[in-house]
């Protein structure tokens, strides 16, 4: 695992972000932090994305910052529907939702730039996940929750793998395809 200071990120990536108040008020719409939300947008510009899987939307408030922030188009793989942030926004058409487990779920190799990790957290679905992150991305891979004290072995399962990266102060880690 390979640490770096959330400036080392952002100055490799130019212009101004906009990130709205989430609508909800509840600790599950505010997830990611202010400071991973900026961490996830400077990642899609880094690597030009212009596609990008999300495993795990919840609520879509990471979801709409990125669709606000980049031209990316997005895939949302969740397990149920529930309302969105981005709904009945201008940035909804950019988003495409595919309701599955990812149990049951047969990706396509290389198929997007960006892969976002941000689902069932237990050590069978993270593998699953990050297996089905692997195939699939072109570019970068990265993951929620790396050193949450509440998913030890989430933090565990992603040292296992090579040349990641975290993001000090945040819990994402990340992969790119090419090095940083």
């Amino acid at each position: 695992m390979i640490h770096i200071r959330p400036y080392q990120l952002f100055e490799k990536v130019s212009g101004t972000m906009t990130v709205p108040i989430p609508k909800r008020s509840s600790r599950e719409s505010q997830s990611v932090t202010l400071l991973e939300t900026a961490v996830l947008i400077s990642l899609v510009r880094l690597v030009n994305a212009k596609s990008l899987v999300e495993i795990g939307t919840c609520r879509g408030v990471t979801t709409l910052n990125l669709l606000i922030n980049t031209d990316v188009q997005i895939i949302s793989i969740d397990i149920e529907r529930q309302p969105r942030d981005y709904d009945g926004t201008k940035y909804a058409s950019r988003v495409s939702e595919l309701l599955i487990d990812t149990k049951n779920f047969t990706p396509e190799p290389e198929s997007t730039d960006f892969v976002f990790v941000d689902a069932d957290h237990t050590m069978p679905a993270a593998m699953i996940d990050s297996k089905h992150a692997h195939s699939m991305a072109r570019k970068c891979i990265a993951w929620h929750d790396y050193q949450n004290p509440l998913y030890p072995e989430l933090a565990a399962y992603l040292n296992s793998i090579p040349n990641l990266y975290h993001i000090e102060d945040t819990q994402i880690a990340f992969w790119l395809k090419d090095r940083l």
